[in-house]
């Protein structure tokens, strides 16, 4: 994908997952609850780092719930539309 940014304008699109959201939010009731939520805080640490990665490689990044997909890419394509980002 950085590649591509040297002469493209990518837009790398995740699905988060929000079981894993949940844990992150969620106090736990019970030692696997502990290790339930460090595993989900880990996942998504990892997951910013990489996107955050991305994004200083010059790629958007758009990372939203499966429910919002569509509405979120269309909304970022007609924002960088208006911008005369394409």
């Amino acid at each position: 994908m950085g590649r591509l940014a040297q002469r493209h304008l990518p837009l790398c699109v995740t699905i988060s997952d929000p079981n894993i959201s949940g844990m992150v939010g969620a106090r736990p009731q019970d030692s696997g609850g502990v290790y339930r939520r460090a595993v989900a805080e880990m996942l998504v640490d990892e997951r910013q780092i990489i996107l955050d990665t991305l994004n200083r490689s010059g790629v958007l990044t758009l990372d939203v719930p499966a429910d919002k997909l569509t509405v979120s890419v269309i909304n970022t394509y007609l924002e960088l539309k208006a911008r005369g980002a394409l």
